[in-house]
């Protein structure tokens, strides 16, 4: 079992400041990061890195967000935690 400080989080979210402060609260909490910013990225880092969880943003502006959260998990093996934001208030 892993712990927070050898757990590896990627982070796929294409708006900067939302991602910036996902990866600082992760990081602040211990666990090991790297975030990008787009699902190409995401494709690249995921084969060095090894992520034991993703999070996922569903609006990425250059992917089918679900064949990347499957491809995370079926092929990686990794958790994976969708999220989405909306400008609608």
């Amino acid at each position: 079992m892993t712990d927070a400080t050898t757990t590896r989080v990627l982070i796929v979210e294409d708006e900067v400041i939302t991602r910036e402060h996902l990866e600082r609260l992760l990081t602040n909490a211990g666990y090991r990061t790297l975030a990008v910013g787009d699902a190409a990225a995401a494709d690249r880092a995921r084969r060095y890195f090894r992520p034991h969880v993703a999070v996922v943003d569903l609006q990425l502006p250059d992917a089918d967000d679900f064949n990347l959260t499957r491809e995370l998990g079926e092929r990686d093996r990794c958790g994976v935690i969708i999220v989405s934001g909306s400008g609608d208030r």
